[in-house]
């Protein structure tokens, strides 16, 4: 498309233009040519089901979370922390077969993870105690021994 830009040839001061002054009109306003604007092509993002913003969390991820993180009660609760992180893990898995939008990976593996570590901690708290008691029980009894030796 091709347009013409301001060809008028009065001057300033309305009179009729000279010869040179028409000249230098025409040089100075040429033939401008319109292009359509051409912006830098972007893709657009993908919209699938999995990666909505607003998809709910599962329950049961961020409940083992919580009870991995907090061990309201010794060893009952990390078990349970465990077993709701993969129970939660499978509940996420199968919604997104089924194509519904579910989060919650990180908050179940998180859960099983803690409720993992607390639980070891536990074991080993309890087994040290065992060992504990046990040296202990030893030494009483050798003491016993040793006491009923001097009567």
């Amino acid at each position: 498309m091709r347009a013409l830009a301001d060809t008028s040839q009065a001057t300033r001061d309305g009179a009729e233009p000279d010869a040179n002054v028409a000249s230098h009109v025409r040089k100075q306003h040429a033939i401008v040519e319109a292009r359509p604007l051409r912006l830098p092509v972007q893709a657009a993002p993908a919209a699938t089901a999995l990666h909505v913003d607003n998809a709910p969390t599962d329950g049961l991820a961020v409940a083992s979370a919580v009870l991995g993180f907090t061990a309201i009660v010794p060893v009952v609760s990390q078990v349970l922390g465990i077993g709701l992180g993969v129970a939660g893990l499978v509940r996420i898995h199968r919604a997104r077969r089924a194509g519904l939008p579910r989060r919650g990976r990180l908050w179940a593996w998180l859960g099983i993870g803690s409720s993992t570590f607390a639980l070891l901690a536990w074991i080993a708290v309890l087994a040290a105690f065992a060992v504990i008691g046990h040296s202990f029980g030893q030494a009483g009894n050798a003491l016993d021994g040793l006491n009923n030796l001097s009567r």
